[in-house]
């Protein structure tokens, strides 16, 4: 197994992040690199391993960026017949997406012969992550025909997707339960034309009697907001203010 032009990057890593006074990030580069070298060592003296030990280095390549040794990695778990292994295939994924190899995370996805929310949550990230949403939603759609649940996890990644695509249609196709990711929704509110109304004032009022007012009923940019979040997560939302209920439909199906 060669190692050395990746370690020798990592030794630069650590330099770098000691002159910065980074002695965490150093730390932390240097054990990677460590754990690494004896993997290359162990594997030269063959001595036995087995999915575990190649899910720890694993762990170390994407901190170090080290893509020759997770190639590497790759091409020894199927020698030696663990490539199918759920830990190591997840792992690969995981780790070709951290280190910028989308396509090679990709190809080992669909090695997978078995359909699991984590594997399909570290796809998704990936391709979220660098701004591919439309194959993060066809995944996310295979994911339910395959009647898999999605977890919070997974629906904030599918929200950061959402928000890079331009089309509001597509993300609209995303349903989202029981959380609320304040973040990654204002996002896509913003992509979908959502913009706050702000030069509305309410004149010859007291600032008490004011307060009462904005709090007891729904304003015209309450009112728009709704009408968005209803299309984005596909839901019908009912608002009571003190005068009447509002009640809002999606219009797309």
């Amino acid at each position: 197994m060669d190692a050395h032009s990746d370690l020798f990057a990592a030794i630069g890593l650590v330099d770098m992040h000691s002159k910065c006074e980074m002695m965490d990030d150093a730390r932390r580069a240097y054990d990677s690199m460590y754990a690494v070298s004896l993997f290359s060592n162990m594997f030269s003296k063959d001595i036995d391993f087995n999915q575990t030990t190649l899910s720890r280095v694993l762990k170390s390549v994407a901190s170090l960026q080290a893509i020759k040794v997770c190639k590497q990695i790759h091409i020894i778990s199927i020698k030696v017949g663990i490539y199918s292994d759920f830990y190591v295939i997840y792992s690969l994924v995981d780790k070709f997406g951290k280190c910028n190899h989308i396509d090679e995370a990709s190809k080992t996805f669909e090695d997978c012969t078995w359909e699991d929310l984590v594997a399909y949550t570290s796809m998704i990230r990936t391709y979220s992550q660098y701004g591919d949403g439309e194959e993060a939603l066809k995944l996310y759609l295979e994911m339910q025909d395959a009647d898999i649940n999605p977890d919070p996890f997974i629906c904030s990644s599918l929200l950061n997707a959402c928000a890079n695509l331009s089309t509001y249609e597509q993300g609209k196709q995303l349903h989202i339960k029981d959380k609320v990711y304040t973040l990654s929704l204002g996002d896509l509110l913003s992509k979908a034309g959502y913009s706050s109304i702000v030069d509305i004032e309410i004149h010859n009022v007291d600032k008490s009697e004011k307060e009462k007012l904005l709090y007891l009923r729904i304003c015209v940019d309450c009112h728009t907001f709704f009408k968005f979040v209803c299309e984005i997560v596909s839901r019908e939302i009912i608002v009571r203010d003190i005068n009447r209920f509002h009640h809002f439909k999606a219009i797309l199906t």
